[in-house]
């Protein structure tokens, strides 16, 4: 199960769920950040093989699932500001913190 998920049991509506998603032309910029790198494919073809197998995945479990462009500069800044280096869970991190500007706020303003 995704670890950042927007929504909850406790309220209706679809949970949703930050992908980090790459393109093919800023792969071996990203992939020389990773700190697992040995752990992530080194082709880019096997790593879209697989974020697509994690994409049904979620869906198959009933989230909304976003994806959500991940450009190495940015992931870089947001590291550095936050003291934090670029693991999987910094990834998911920062895609799931774009996603949250994309999405307004349930709070009613008064």
């Amino acid at each position: 199960m995704p670890r950042f998920i927007f929504g909850s049991p406790h309220r209706p509506g679809p949970r949703r769920v930050a992908l980090p998603w790459y393109r093919v032309e800023d792969w071996e910029d990203l992939h020389a950040l990773f700190v697992e790198r040995d752990a992530v494919p080194a082709a880019y073809g096997t790593w879209l093989e697989r974020a697509v197998q994690a994409e049904a995945r979620y869906r198959a479990l009933g989230y909304d699932v976003v994806r959500v462009v991940v450009a190495p500069d940015e992931l870089v800044d947001w590291c550095l500001a936050r003291r934090r280096r670029p693991t999987m869970s910094a990834r998911h991190e920062y895609a799931q913190s774009l996603l949250a500007l994309q999405v307004p706020s349930r709070r009613r303003r008064s």
